[in-house]
């Protein structure tokens, strides 16, 4: 019985010397990819903890890759791929474009999607006007007028329309800094247009054209 034990002993020193070695080894020979893979995770980490952009950081760059896109002006050559029959010499321009075609062709429908308006109070507040088509089909009055204010951080929050003000009145005692409006043509020819416009330039369109898709952001354009 003795003897039993006594080799038991022994052979459960030998595994316990072994895996001390096995574990010496591992933690003073480690691979460097081992080690450099946990470098970059943590630095990695780091970078999201430390250098998350701000939500102005975030609003800047936005802006920066927009005019950088803008910048690409292949609209003519655009035009010419994607609608040669509309090659017109008086049309140099998305505003011209839209011009010649309602008065050229003709609309069949012309219905507005969205529509904001960006005011000054006269008292410097600054306000949010938004019109929409209305969802309910049984109403008679087929847009809904909504009215916002900005909060401490600029983001629109909905508020109660002024009694006694219609969308009229607000405009005529305020100053509008900026307009936009989307809107959906439909041309005597089958041309399907979906419009945005800020003030009095074309923000950006997409025309469905005899099969084609012109989709245009100013003069930055694309015809697959």
């Amino acid at each position: 019985m003795n003897r039993i034990k006594l080799k038991t002993w022994l052979l459960w020193s030998l595994i316990l010397i072994a895996l001390g070695l096995v574990s010496e080894y591992f933690l003073v020979h480690r691979s460097p990819v081992d080690s450099s893979q946990e470098l970059v995770s943590h630095n990695f980490t780091l970078n999201l903890l430390q250098s998350s952009p701000s939500p102005s950081d975030i609003q800047t760059g936005a802006i920066n890759r927009f005019k950088e896109e803008s910048q690409k002006d292949n609209f003519l050559s655009s035009l010419k791929k994607c609608a040669p029959d509309l090659n017109d010499p008086t049309v140099d321009s998305p505003e011209s474009l839209i011009q010649y075609l309602s008065h050229e062709i003709g609309l069949t429908i012309k219905d507005p999607i969205l529509e904001n308006y960006h005011l000054e109070l006269r008292d410097g507040s600054i306000r949010r006007i938004q019109v929409l088509g209305s969802d309910n089909t049984n109403s008679s009055n087929k847009v809904e007028v909504r009215y916002f204010k900005l909060d401490a951080e600029g983001i629109p929050e909905r508020i109660p329309f002024p009694p006694g003000e219609s969308l009229q009145s607000l405009l005529t005692q305020s100053q509008v800094l900026r307009h936009e409006l989307r809107t959906h043509w439909v041309l005597r020819n089958g041309t399907l247009l979906n419009l945005e416009w800020h003030d009095n330039s074309i923000y950006e369109f997409q025309m469905h054209h005899l099969g084609k898709i012109l989709s245009c952001r100013y003069r930055s354009c694309t015809c697959p």
